[in-house]
């Protein structure tokens, strides 16, 4: 299970100079050191898609976020997918859309519907309520 082990393990990663910036910023602005944010942010990813590596029923939230004028391609998926799209609501903010979804059934399902929105040049968060 995540975050359940006290051991560590030290390893070097590569961040592009820009995102180095921003992560030394927010380790400077909240007072909390570099290994815990960059843990965070892992632990943030790996629950978004560990899920995904075994077939399983679950319930999630799946945020999209687009331009206004890629809308109908959100319908498209949207309606591809309605056998576990259960709810979603559309909003505009600005020049963009929002859409969440409630989503309920195979994984395999989901993230396909998830690596869908992320080809159509979505940002996509899934966020998995529970699994089976």
């Amino acid at each position: 299970m995540l975050g359940m082990s006290t051991s560590k393990r030290r390893f070097g990663v590569a961040l592009s100079s820009e995102l180095a910036n921003e992560l030394d910023n927010i380790v400077r602005n909240f007072s909390v050191d570099r290994s815990k944010v960059v843990e965070h942010a892992v632990k943030g990813f790996l629950t978004e898609f560990i899920h995904y590596r075994r077939p399983h029923k679950c319930t999630g939230v799946l945020i999209l976020f687009s331009r206004e004028h890629d809308a109908a391609t959100t319908t498209n998926l949207i309606d591809e997918y309605k056998d576990i799209v259960l709810a979603y609501t559309h909003q505009h903010v600005g020049t963009h859309c929002v859409e969440v979804l409630i989503v309920n059934g195979d994984s395999e399902v989901i993230s396909d519907l998830h690596k869908k929105a992320l080809n159509y040049s979505c940002r996509c968060r899934y966020i998995p309520l529970d699994y089976e």
